[in-house]
């Protein structure tokens, strides 16, 4: 079986497969490691973690700007309550990307307009230096049932 030439081709494709397959995931996760610090989402994860599931209707962002430079485009959820503010990743980042829960009592919101779109840019108590940016249309869908009202 040694011997065999087909049976060390067979191992050697599949000992290629496991080492890239292996690569691809830890490459994936230290991606949206790096995404989170970017962004500003570990910051704000360490201050606002929600300790439970959202009670809003959940809405799949179109487009999501923080820090840096960075966007979450049709990765992010966002969810509002009388409570405050829920945003989620979707399960492909949830590495470096837990739930969050704002309080609507540490939000500050301004009106912007950034790359020719109208938006919202909210700001945190907590973390001063993070800032998201929303458009519009979706702020105003999104905090439908928070106390957060916009006309759109």
């Amino acid at each position: 079986m040694r011997d065999d030439p087909q049976f060390w081709l067979w191992l050697s494709f599949l000992l290629l497969f496991l080492a890239g397959s292996s690569f691809f995931v830890w490459a994936w996760i230290g991606t949206s490691l790096l995404l989170s610090w970017f962004s500003g989402w570990r910051q704000l994860a360490c201050r606002y973690r929600a300790s439970q599931p959202p009670t809003g209707e959940r809405f799949r962002m179109p487009s999501l700007a923080m820090r840096w430079g960075t966007a979450y485009h049709g990765s992010a959820y966002l969810s509002a309550d009388s409570d405050g503010l829920f945003l989620s990743a979707i399960s492909l980042l949830r590495a470096g990307h837990p739930p969050l829960f704002i309080p609507w009592s540490d939000i500050t919101f301004s009106r912007e307009r950034r790359w020719r779109a109208d938006g919202v840019s909210l700001r945190f108590a907590q973390a001063p230096d993070i800032s998201l940016h929303i458009h519009t249309e979706s702020a105003t869908k999104a905090f439908a049932n928070g106390p957060l009202r916009l006309d759109a």
